[in-house]
């Protein structure tokens, strides 16, 4: 993959309109916000494992709320513990941070 400083070139190279290179730099940040919430999200979907395995997660979610996290954030961590909570996922990040959680547990 490119990195962004080289997408970066290559859109310069390609485009010359003001308002395009603005556009593209516009629609890059809300798409980096985005994989930043993904990211966060998995940074902190097992905080109070090895503190409080018997509750986790419901431990960490007593946190994260008092820490502001994001109703979306909260719903994906309550639910990749479906078995404890009952929670199902009902959102792209739910069903992404159980999957990818499970994935990354055989590795």
């Amino acid at each position: 993959m490119i990195s962004k400083e080289e997408a970066k070139i290559l859109l310069e190279e390609h485009v010359s309109d003001e308002y395009q290179l603005m556009h593209a730099q516009m629609v890059a940040v809300v798409m980096e916000e985005y994989a930043e919430k993904w990211h966060i999200t998995g940074i902190l979907h097992d905080i109070d494992y090895e503190e409080f395995p018997k509750e986790h997660p419901l431990k960490s979610l007593e946190w994260l709320e008092a820490a502001d996290v994001s109703a979306d954030v909260l719903h994906a961590i309550e639910a990749h513990a479906y078995n404890k909570t009952g929670v199902k996922p009902e959102s792209k990040l739910a069903s992404a941070l159980i999957a990818v959680d499970e994935l990354c547990g055989f590795l």
